[in-house]
């Protein structure tokens, strides 16, 4: 009665991540038919030129991720890094095999590793040592770096639709990059929630960015203004706000990928997210300050940001 339960409650939410995805990609698809409609009636050749250029999109930042997905197999981590783990072979070689390419190993690494599967000696060990050891330090530095490159073109673009094309299109590749790390794949269910969560993220970036915090800014200045504070200060707000959300995503994907279904909470995976992110972006924000202008980082640093 309780697997039958838990069925109906999978299918249900599988049914909704369909459906929210859906309706994303048919607003999307809008979006671009009238925009392209628009082009066209300035001249053919530029309409033609605008979908050429959506389908070169859609390839890279939609099929390219699928193509792989469907070329790697599905394990959670857990099966070779829990204690008491005892997997089938066939299971390490299979993880083994997805590895041995992986840019998360030295050369050295990936050698011993490719040793192991021609000898087929025991590769237990050895996927053990690199997933608690290079792996996890290549996912971590992987999600930084994205989210370092959003802070930066989000603190410096004006434009609301530029800012959450930048965080839908980078998050997108973030995951894939984060699979390619470790050769295989969560499960088609938890890639739908991720790329929903990113769809839902882009949209509240465009709604931060709309909302006016110029007087919420001006409760905290008890000094006369300086010209262009309130930009400087709202542009940092949103770059630290769009790197959080990346590095959320690239977290949550993290512990898709280590965590077997029967060990996930989805809040629990959510608040440990959370708090995984905030240390990381204070660090990102006080590391990338040196990017601005030097009288943007003057003006933060008298108002004490």
């Amino acid at each position: 009665m309780k697997s039958l339960k838990t069925h109906v409650t999978s299918t249900k939410i599988k049914c909704i991540v369909l459906g929210v995805l859906l309706f994303v990609v048919l607003l999307l698809f809008g979006n671009v038919l009238i925009i392209g409609e628009r082009l066209q009636s300035l001249h053919p050749v530029i309409g033609w030129i605008f979908y050429l250029l959506i389908l070169l999109g859609f390839g890279w930042l939609i099929l390219s991720p699928l193509w792989d997905y469907l070329h790697l197999p599905s394990f959670p981590a857990s099966v070779i890094t829990d204690s008491d783990a005892s997997p089938d072979y066939r299971v390490c070689q299979r993880i083994a095999r997805g590895l041995v390419c992986s840019e998360a190993l030295s050369f050295d690494q990936q050698l011993q590793l490719r040793a192991a599967l021609e000898q087929k000696s025991d590769l237990l060990p050895l996927l053990q040592e690199a997933f608690q050891g290079p792996v996890q330090q290549a996912l971590d530095q992987t999600a930084y770096r994205t989210a370092q490159g959003v802070f930066v073109a989000c603190a410096v673009s004006q434009n609301t639709q530029l800012d959450a094309l930048i965080v839908l299109a980078s998050n997108i590749k973030l995951i894939q990059r984060l699979i390619r790390l470790t050769g295989y794949r969560p499960s088609w269910l938890k890639i739908g929630k991720l790329y929903l969560n990113i769809f839902l993220t882009a949209l509240l970036v465009e709604a931060i960015e709309e909302a006016d915090l110029d007087d919420f800014l001006a409760s905290f200045q008890t000094t006369p203004s300086i010209p262009g504070l309130n930009i400087a200060v709202q542009s940092l707000l949103h770059g630290t706000g769009c790197a959080f959300f990346t590095l959320r995503i690239g977290f949550i994907t993290q512990k898709y990928l280590y965590q077997s279904s029967a060990h996930r909470n989805s809040n629990q995976i959510r608040r440990q997210a959370f708090q995984k992110a905030l240390p990381i972006l204070r660090k990102l924000v006080t590391e990338n300050l040196t990017r601005f202008p030097q009288e943007v980082k003057t003006w933060l640093s008298r108002y004490g940001f």
